[in-house]
Protein backbone atom coordinates (compact mmCIF):
# COMPACT_ATOMS: atom_id res chain seq x y z
CA UNK A 1 0.00 0.00 0.00
CA UNK A 2 1.19 3.35 -0.83
CA UNK A 3 2.21 5.89 1.84
CA UNK A 4 -0.52 8.49 2.36
CA UNK A 5 0.62 11.91 4.06
CA UNK A 6 -2.19 14.18 5.42
CA UNK A 7 -1.74 18.21 4.79
CA UNK A 8 -2.76 20.23 7.29
CA UNK A 9 -3.95 24.31 7.87
CA UNK A 10 -1.92 26.53 9.00
CA UNK A 11 -2.43 27.61 12.73
CA UNK A 12 -2.91 31.24 11.38
CA UNK A 13 -5.88 30.93 9.61
CA UNK A 14 -7.74 28.05 11.66
CA UNK A 15 -10.42 30.56 12.19
CA UNK A 16 -11.12 31.28 8.85
CA UNK A 17 -11.25 28.06 7.81
CA UNK A 18 -13.51 27.32 10.11
CA UNK A 19 -15.77 29.89 9.38
CA UNK A 20 -16.16 28.06 5.77
CA UNK A 21 -16.98 24.41 7.07
CA UNK A 22 -19.50 22.91 7.49
CA UNK A 23 -20.99 23.00 11.08
CA UNK A 24 -22.19 19.40 10.30
CA UNK A 25 -18.41 18.06 9.60
CA UNK A 26 -17.01 19.58 12.39
CA UNK A 27 -20.15 17.92 15.02
CA UNK A 28 -19.22 14.68 13.52
CA UNK A 29 -15.43 14.96 13.92
CA UNK A 30 -15.93 15.41 17.58
CA UNK A 31 -18.51 12.51 17.78
CA UNK A 32 -15.78 10.25 15.96
CA UNK A 33 -13.66 11.42 19.15
CA UNK A 34 -11.23 13.81 16.73
CA UNK A 35 -11.20 16.67 18.85
CA UNK A 36 -7.14 15.64 20.43
CA UNK A 37 -6.02 17.17 23.71
CA UNK A 38 -2.36 18.33 23.23
CA UNK A 39 0.28 15.76 22.84
CA UNK A 40 1.71 14.88 26.32
CA UNK A 41 4.58 12.49 26.02
CA UNK A 42 7.83 13.40 24.88
CA UNK A 43 9.39 11.93 21.61
CA UNK A 44 11.33 9.06 23.00
CA UNK A 45 11.27 5.93 25.26
CA UNK A 46 8.79 3.53 22.52
CA UNK A 47 6.63 6.55 21.68
CA UNK A 48 6.32 5.22 18.35
CA UNK A 49 5.31 1.24 19.20
CA UNK A 50 1.97 0.46 18.31
CA UNK A 51 -0.34 -2.10 19.80
CA UNK A 52 -2.45 -4.83 18.67
CA UNK A 53 -5.00 -6.18 21.22
CA UNK A 54 -6.36 -9.24 20.22
CA UNK A 55 -8.94 -10.50 23.22
CA UNK A 56 -10.08 -13.78 23.73
CA UNK A 57 -13.70 -12.96 25.98
CA UNK A 58 -15.01 -15.61 28.48
CA UNK A 59 -11.72 -17.09 29.57
CA UNK A 60 -9.34 -19.53 28.18
CA UNK A 61 -8.51 -22.71 29.29
CA UNK A 62 -4.39 -21.49 29.60
CA UNK A 63 -3.45 -25.86 30.30
CA UNK A 64 -4.25 -25.92 26.25
CA UNK A 65 -1.25 -24.14 25.29
CA UNK A 66 0.76 -21.51 28.33
CA UNK A 67 0.58 -24.05 31.09
CA UNK A 68 1.75 -27.73 30.82
CA UNK A 69 0.77 -29.61 34.11
CA UNK A 70 2.12 -32.84 32.98
CA UNK A 71 0.51 -35.63 35.49
CA UNK A 72 -0.80 -33.54 38.46
CA UNK A 73 -4.02 -34.88 39.65
CA UNK A 74 -5.29 -31.83 40.95
CA UNK A 75 -5.20 -30.30 37.47
CA UNK A 76 -7.38 -32.03 34.40
CA UNK A 77 -5.58 -31.84 31.32
CA UNK A 78 -6.53 -33.33 27.67
CA UNK A 79 -5.42 -36.95 26.81
CA UNK A 80 -2.67 -36.99 24.88
CA UNK A 81 -0.91 -33.53 25.15
CA UNK A 82 2.44 -33.37 25.21
CA UNK A 83 5.42 -30.95 25.97
CA UNK A 84 7.29 -29.34 23.68
CA UNK A 85 9.75 -26.09 23.39
CA UNK A 86 9.91 -24.21 19.84
CA UNK A 87 11.61 -20.76 19.91
CA UNK A 88 12.66 -21.07 23.51
CA UNK A 89 8.69 -20.98 24.54
CA UNK A 90 7.73 -24.11 26.50
CA UNK A 91 4.60 -24.93 25.43
CA UNK A 92 1.76 -27.81 25.19
CA UNK A 93 1.47 -29.08 22.00
CA UNK A 94 -1.05 -31.66 20.80
CA UNK A 95 -1.82 -33.56 16.94
CA UNK A 96 -5.08 -31.55 16.73
CA UNK A 97 -3.56 -27.93 17.31
CA UNK A 98 -0.27 -27.88 14.68
CA UNK A 99 -0.53 -23.55 14.43
CA UNK A 100 0.52 -23.61 18.11
CA UNK A 101 3.85 -25.59 17.31
CA UNK A 102 3.99 -23.64 13.64
CA UNK A 103 3.82 -20.26 15.44
CA UNK A 104 6.17 -20.51 18.16
CA UNK A 105 8.73 -22.04 16.20
CA UNK A 106 7.83 -19.14 13.82
CA UNK A 107 8.18 -16.16 16.75
CA UNK A 108 8.71 -17.96 19.68
CA UNK A 109 11.55 -15.41 19.75
CA UNK A 110 9.53 -12.80 20.20
CA UNK A 111 6.97 -13.98 21.91
CA UNK A 112 6.87 -13.59 25.97
CA UNK A 113 4.54 -15.59 27.83
CA UNK A 114 3.58 -13.80 30.99
CA UNK A 115 2.07 -17.19 33.20
CA UNK A 116 -0.04 -17.61 36.37
CA UNK A 117 -1.21 -13.63 36.67
CA UNK A 118 -4.32 -12.79 38.90
CA UNK A 119 -7.54 -10.32 37.89
CA UNK A 120 -9.03 -11.31 40.63
CA UNK A 121 -12.52 -11.52 39.80
CA UNK A 122 -14.54 -14.66 38.34
CA UNK A 123 -17.54 -12.13 37.09
CA UNK A 124 -17.03 -11.66 33.10
CA UNK A 125 -17.73 -7.86 33.58
CA UNK A 126 -15.64 -7.34 36.60
CA UNK A 127 -12.74 -9.43 35.41
CA UNK A 128 -12.91 -7.93 32.13
CA UNK A 129 -12.82 -4.13 33.57
CA UNK A 130 -9.79 -5.35 35.54
CA UNK A 131 -7.82 -6.96 33.03
CA UNK A 132 -7.93 -3.84 30.74
CA UNK A 133 -7.36 -1.06 33.67
CA UNK A 134 -6.69 -2.77 36.41
CA UNK A 135 -9.72 -1.44 38.62
CA UNK A 136 -12.83 -2.57 38.76
CA UNK A 137 -14.33 0.56 39.60
CA UNK A 138 -15.61 2.78 36.56
CA UNK A 139 -13.48 6.31 35.46
CA UNK A 140 -10.36 4.61 34.53
CA UNK A 141 -9.14 4.84 31.18
CA UNK A 142 -7.89 1.07 29.64
CA UNK A 143 -4.37 0.59 28.75
CA UNK A 144 -4.97 1.43 25.28
CA UNK A 145 -6.74 4.35 25.22
CA UNK A 146 -3.63 5.63 27.47
CA UNK A 147 -1.29 4.51 24.62
CA UNK A 148 -3.28 6.01 22.13
CA UNK A 149 -3.89 9.38 23.56
CA UNK A 150 -0.12 9.91 25.05
CA UNK A 151 1.09 10.21 21.63
CA UNK A 152 3.95 12.81 19.93
CA UNK A 153 1.95 13.42 17.01
CA UNK A 154 -1.68 14.33 16.32
CA UNK A 155 -3.22 11.33 14.70
CA UNK A 156 -6.47 10.48 12.89
CA UNK A 157 -7.88 7.67 14.93
CA UNK A 158 -5.65 7.11 17.82
CA UNK A 159 -7.13 4.19 19.08
CA UNK A 160 -9.12 1.85 16.49
CA UNK A 161 -11.81 0.36 18.39
CA UNK A 162 -13.10 -2.47 15.87
CA UNK A 163 -14.61 -4.97 18.07
CA UNK A 164 -14.11 -5.98 22.19
CA UNK A 165 -14.08 -3.92 24.91
CA UNK A 166 -12.94 -0.28 25.49
CA UNK A 167 -12.77 1.38 29.12
CA UNK A 168 -12.13 5.25 28.02
CA UNK A 169 -13.37 7.35 30.92
CA UNK A 170 -10.76 10.26 30.69
CA UNK A 171 -9.49 9.70 26.94
CA UNK A 172 -12.83 9.49 24.91
CA UNK A 173 -11.41 11.60 22.39
CA UNK A 174 -8.63 9.32 21.26
CA UNK A 175 -11.23 5.97 20.79
CA UNK A 176 -13.10 6.19 17.51
CA UNK A 177 -15.24 3.20 17.31
CA UNK A 178 -16.45 1.31 14.14
CA UNK A 179 -19.27 -0.13 15.21
CA UNK A 180 -20.59 -3.64 15.35
CA UNK A 181 -22.02 -2.78 11.49
CA UNK A 182 -19.05 -0.28 10.06
CA UNK A 183 -21.17 2.57 11.08
CA UNK A 184 -18.25 4.67 11.09
CA UNK A 185 -18.37 4.84 7.42
CA UNK A 186 -21.70 6.42 7.33
CA UNK A 187 -19.81 8.69 9.81
CA UNK A 188 -17.60 9.20 7.44
CA UNK A 189 -19.81 10.62 4.43
CA UNK A 190 -19.98 14.34 4.93
CA UNK A 191 -22.30 14.89 2.69
CA UNK A 192 -26.17 14.43 2.26
CA UNK A 193 -26.81 14.75 5.68
CA UNK A 194 -30.82 15.30 6.47
CA UNK A 195 -31.16 18.57 8.10
CA UNK A 196 -31.99 18.17 12.05
CA UNK A 197 -34.74 20.33 13.69
CA UNK A 198 -34.19 23.30 15.42
CA UNK A 199 -33.63 22.15 18.79
CA UNK A 200 -31.54 19.20 17.85
CA UNK A 201 -29.41 22.10 15.71
CA UNK A 202 -29.14 24.45 18.78
CA UNK A 203 -28.00 21.14 21.05
CA UNK A 204 -24.99 20.11 18.56
CA UNK A 205 -24.16 24.03 17.96
CA UNK A 206 -23.64 23.99 22.17
CA UNK A 207 -22.15 20.71 21.84
CA UNK A 208 -19.33 21.23 19.37
CA UNK A 209 -18.28 25.03 20.94
CA UNK A 210 -17.85 23.12 24.26
CA UNK A 211 -15.82 20.63 22.66
CA UNK A 212 -13.38 23.58 21.13
CA UNK A 213 -13.14 25.17 24.33
CA UNK A 214 -12.65 22.14 26.77
CA UNK A 215 -9.85 22.92 29.04
CA UNK A 216 -8.87 26.48 28.17
CA UNK A 217 -6.61 25.52 25.62
CA UNK A 218 -5.67 27.71 22.83
CA UNK A 219 -8.46 28.37 20.69
CA UNK A 220 -6.50 28.56 17.24
CA UNK A 221 -4.15 25.36 18.59
CA UNK A 222 -7.51 23.10 18.66
CA UNK A 223 -9.23 23.90 16.11
CA UNK A 224 -6.30 23.55 14.20
CA UNK A 225 -6.04 19.69 15.47
CA UNK A 226 -9.13 19.36 14.41
CA UNK A 227 -8.94 20.40 11.00
CA UNK A 228 -6.23 18.32 10.84
CA UNK A 229 -8.10 15.08 11.60
CA UNK A 230 -11.00 16.28 9.26
CA UNK A 231 -8.52 16.19 6.27
CA UNK A 232 -7.23 13.12 7.20
CA UNK A 233 -10.74 11.24 7.80
CA UNK A 234 -11.75 12.54 4.30
CA UNK A 235 -8.81 10.50 2.74
CA UNK A 236 -9.75 7.33 4.48
CA UNK A 237 -12.76 7.82 2.60
CA UNK A 238 -11.81 5.10 0.15
CA UNK A 239 -8.71 4.32 1.67
CA UNK A 240 -9.99 2.22 4.02
CA UNK A 241 -12.91 -0.60 4.11
CA UNK A 242 -14.03 0.14 7.55
CA UNK A 243 -17.44 -2.91 7.14
CA UNK A 244 -14.73 -5.28 5.87
CA UNK A 245 -15.42 -8.90 6.56
CA UNK A 246 -16.46 -10.14 10.04
CA UNK A 247 -13.66 -13.06 10.74
CA UNK A 248 -11.12 -12.39 13.10
CA UNK A 249 -8.46 -11.79 9.89
CA UNK A 250 -10.56 -9.04 8.26
CA UNK A 251 -10.54 -7.28 11.33
CA UNK A 252 -6.69 -7.54 12.11
CA UNK A 253 -6.73 -6.47 8.43
CA UNK A 254 -8.62 -3.03 9.30
CA UNK A 255 -6.02 -2.32 12.26
CA UNK A 256 -2.95 -3.08 10.21
CA UNK A 257 -4.37 -0.76 7.60
CA UNK A 258 -5.28 1.89 10.23
CA UNK A 259 -1.30 1.51 11.30
CA UNK A 260 -0.08 1.07 8.06
CA UNK A 261 -1.78 4.70 6.98
CA UNK A 262 -0.42 6.24 10.04
CA UNK A 263 -3.68 7.13 11.28
CA UNK A 264 -3.88 4.97 14.40
CA UNK A 265 -1.47 4.04 17.77
CA UNK A 266 -3.53 1.50 18.85
CA UNK A 267 -6.07 -0.98 17.80
CA UNK A 268 -8.34 -3.79 19.49
CA UNK A 269 -9.97 -7.25 18.21
CA UNK A 270 -12.02 -9.95 19.94
CA UNK A 271 -11.99 -13.13 19.06
CA UNK A 272 -14.90 -15.51 19.87
CA UNK A 273 -13.46 -18.84 19.22
CA UNK A 274 -14.12 -20.88 15.84
CA UNK A 275 -18.21 -19.80 14.50
CA UNK A 276 -18.13 -17.32 17.68
CA UNK A 277 -18.83 -20.70 20.16
CA UNK A 278 -16.97 -18.50 22.56
CA UNK A 279 -14.39 -19.55 25.57
CA UNK A 280 -16.79 -19.64 28.10
CA UNK A 281 -16.77 -23.29 28.57
CA UNK A 282 -18.97 -24.59 31.18
CA UNK A 283 -19.56 -27.48 28.97
CA UNK A 284 -17.76 -28.94 26.27
CA UNK A 285 -14.23 -27.63 27.40
CA UNK A 286 -12.61 -29.61 24.39
CA UNK A 287 -13.65 -26.65 21.95
CA UNK A 288 -10.87 -24.44 23.15
CA UNK A 289 -8.43 -27.01 21.49
CA UNK A 290 -10.44 -25.90 18.24
CA UNK A 291 -10.41 -21.85 19.10
CA UNK A 292 -6.46 -22.37 20.28
CA UNK A 293 -5.61 -23.81 16.57
CA UNK A 294 -7.74 -21.13 14.37
CA UNK A 295 -5.95 -18.46 16.91
CA UNK A 296 -2.78 -19.15 16.25
CA UNK A 297 -3.30 -19.87 12.72
CA UNK A 298 -4.30 -16.43 11.98
CA UNK A 299 -1.52 -14.95 14.85
CA UNK A 300 1.31 -16.58 12.13
CA UNK A 301 -0.36 -14.46 9.38
CA UNK A 302 -0.67 -11.48 10.86
CA UNK A 303 3.12 -11.70 12.28
CA UNK A 304 3.88 -12.25 8.66
CA UNK A 305 1.73 -9.58 7.49
CA UNK A 306 3.57 -7.19 9.24
CA UNK A 307 7.18 -8.13 7.71
CA UNK A 308 5.43 -6.69 4.87
CA UNK A 309 3.89 -3.44 5.37
CA UNK A 310 5.72 -0.26 5.50
CA UNK A 311 5.66 1.73 8.52
CA UNK A 312 4.73 5.86 7.82
CA UNK A 313 8.10 6.08 10.28
CA UNK A 314 10.40 4.73 7.46
CA UNK A 315 10.83 1.48 8.57
CA UNK A 316 8.34 -1.94 8.83
CA UNK A 317 5.33 -2.20 11.15
CA UNK A 318 7.19 -5.63 12.27
CA UNK A 319 9.18 -3.36 14.20
CA UNK A 320 7.16 -0.99 15.53
CA UNK A 321 3.99 -3.58 16.66
CA UNK A 322 3.62 -4.99 19.75
CA UNK A 323 0.82 -8.17 19.78
CA UNK A 324 -1.05 -8.49 22.79
CA UNK A 325 -2.97 -11.70 23.41
CA UNK A 326 -4.78 -12.07 26.34
CA UNK A 327 -8.32 -13.71 28.10
CA UNK A 328 -10.56 -11.68 30.97
CA UNK A 329 -9.53 -15.43 33.02
CA UNK A 330 -8.72 -18.91 33.23
CA UNK A 331 -10.69 -22.11 33.34
CA UNK A 332 -11.25 -24.32 36.79
CA UNK A 333 -8.13 -26.70 37.35
CA UNK A 334 -10.95 -29.55 36.93
CA UNK A 335 -13.76 -30.80 34.61
CA UNK A 336 -17.24 -30.53 35.86
CA UNK A 337 -19.95 -33.08 35.11
CA UNK A 338 -20.62 -31.55 32.15
CA UNK A 339 -17.07 -31.65 31.01
CA UNK A 340 -16.52 -28.06 31.23
CA UNK A 341 -14.82 -26.01 33.70
CA UNK A 342 -15.56 -22.96 35.74
CA UNK A 343 -14.12 -19.61 36.03
CA UNK A 344 -10.79 -19.28 37.62
CA UNK A 345 -9.11 -16.13 38.72
CA UNK A 346 -5.46 -16.70 37.44
CA UNK A 347 -4.46 -16.50 33.63
CA UNK A 348 -1.63 -16.38 30.96
CA UNK A 349 -1.27 -13.13 28.18
CA UNK A 350 1.06 -13.20 25.32
CA UNK A 351 3.31 -10.07 24.09
CA UNK A 352 4.57 -10.56 20.44
CA UNK A 353 6.87 -8.54 18.36
CA UNK A 354 8.63 -4.67 19.34
CA UNK A 355 10.20 -4.30 22.50
CA UNK A 356 9.58 -7.13 23.97
CA UNK A 357 12.08 -9.68 25.25
CA UNK A 358 11.10 -13.00 23.69
CA UNK A 359 11.78 -16.80 23.68
CA UNK A 360 10.50 -16.61 27.54
CA UNK A 361 7.79 -17.55 30.30
CA UNK A 362 7.65 -15.49 32.47
CA UNK A 363 5.58 -17.38 35.59
CA UNK A 364 3.94 -20.69 36.94
CA UNK A 365 1.35 -22.18 38.17
CA UNK A 366 1.81 -24.39 41.55
CA UNK A 367 0.20 -27.78 42.03
CA UNK A 368 -3.10 -26.36 43.16
CA UNK A 369 -2.90 -24.12 39.79
CA UNK A 370 -2.33 -20.67 42.03
CA UNK A 371 0.15 -18.23 39.82
CA UNK A 372 4.01 -18.47 41.49
CA UNK A 373 5.71 -15.09 42.32
CA UNK A 374 8.36 -13.80 40.60
CA UNK A 375 11.05 -11.01 40.42
CA UNK A 376 10.07 -8.41 38.07
CA UNK A 377 13.71 -7.68 37.46
CA UNK A 378 14.91 -11.18 36.34
CA UNK A 379 11.36 -12.91 35.72
CA UNK A 380 12.56 -16.03 38.06
CA UNK A 381 10.33 -17.40 40.46
CA UNK A 382 11.00 -15.92 43.46
CA UNK A 383 9.08 -16.47 46.88
CA UNK A 384 9.59 -13.36 47.93
CA UNK A 385 8.71 -11.41 44.46
CA UNK A 386 5.35 -9.71 43.17
CA UNK A 387 2.08 -11.58 43.15
CA UNK A 388 1.52 -10.87 39.60
CA UNK A 389 -1.79 -9.40 38.42
CA UNK A 390 -3.67 -7.65 36.19
CA UNK A 391 -2.06 -4.36 37.17
CA UNK A 392 1.16 -5.53 36.67
CA UNK A 393 0.23 -6.50 33.16
CA UNK A 394 -0.64 -2.93 32.84
CA UNK A 395 2.62 -1.09 34.09
CA UNK A 396 4.42 -3.74 31.40
CA UNK A 397 2.52 -2.32 28.45
CA UNK A 398 2.72 1.10 29.41
CA UNK A 399 6.36 1.04 30.05
CA UNK A 400 6.93 -0.80 26.66
CA UNK A 401 4.76 2.72 25.15
CA UNK A 402 7.17 4.91 27.00
CA UNK A 403 4.97 5.31 29.73
CA UNK A 404 5.85 5.47 33.26
CA UNK A 405 3.37 2.25 34.14
CA UNK A 406 3.48 3.20 38.14
CA UNK A 407 1.47 6.03 38.02
CA UNK A 408 -1.31 4.56 36.40
CA UNK A 409 -1.00 1.43 38.73
CA UNK A 410 -0.50 2.72 42.19
CA UNK A 411 2.95 1.94 42.48
CA UNK A 412 2.80 -1.43 40.71
CA UNK A 413 6.44 -2.14 38.64
CA UNK A 414 6.43 -3.03 34.99
CA UNK A 415 7.75 -6.85 34.61
CA UNK A 416 10.66 -5.70 33.63
CA UNK A 417 12.44 -8.88 32.34
CA UNK A 418 9.97 -9.05 29.51
CA UNK A 419 11.02 -5.70 28.25
CA UNK A 420 13.58 -5.60 25.81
Amino acid sequence: MAERRFSSPSGSGVCELLMKMNRRQLLKASAAGLLLPAPLLAESMGSHRRFLFVYCKGGWDTTYVFSPMGENSEVDTEPNAQVAESGGILHVDHIERPAVGGFFSRYGDQTCILNGFEVRSIAHDKAQRLLFTGSPSTGRDDWGSILASQVVSDLTMPYIHVTGPSYAANTQEAVARLGSNGQLNSLLEFSGTARPQAGIEALEDAFVLKRSMDGGRDFDARLGRVLKSLTGVENLVGAINFEGGDDLSSRLQTVLNCFELGVSRCGIVQYDGVDELGWDTHGGNAIQSSHYQELFGVLTDLMDDLKSRPSPNGGMLYDEVCVVVCSEMGRHPKLNNHQGKHHWTYTSAMLIGSGVAGGQVIGQYDSQFFGLRVNPITGQLDDLGEAMTDRHLGATLLALGGLDGQAYTGGIPPIEAALK
